[in-house]
């Protein structure tokens, strides 16, 4: 279970707590509980935000390579273009 559904699930259980009047060692270990999972809620969603910008460098950059690809591409057809050129002039002479 994520983070993200766990979290409301602890707050209910914190205000349960409030209303059962739940010794305090409880209380304060599921407070604790609940600010332990609020900082790993913290994390993944930085490390969700890294991954995501990784991803979109990553495409930046697939996509650059893919132009360079394209523009070599029509490079070489012109070469190979000049040389039938040249080839069939050098056949007619």
């Amino acid at each position: 279970m994520s983070a993200r559904r766990i979290l409301p699930l602890v707050t209910a259980i914190l205000l349960l707590t409030g209303c059962a009047g739940l010794p305090g060692d409880e209380s304060r270990q599921l407070r604790e509980e609940s600010r332990l999972l609020r900082e790993e809620l913290r994390k993944a969603d930085d490390t969700q935000k890294k991954l995501q910008n990784q991803l979109a460098e990553r495409q930046r950059q697939l996509r650059d390579e893919q132009r360079k690809v394209e523009d070599l591409e029509q490079k070489l057809e012109a070469l190979r273009a000049i040389d039938r050129d040249t080839l069939n002039r050098a056949t007619r002479r």
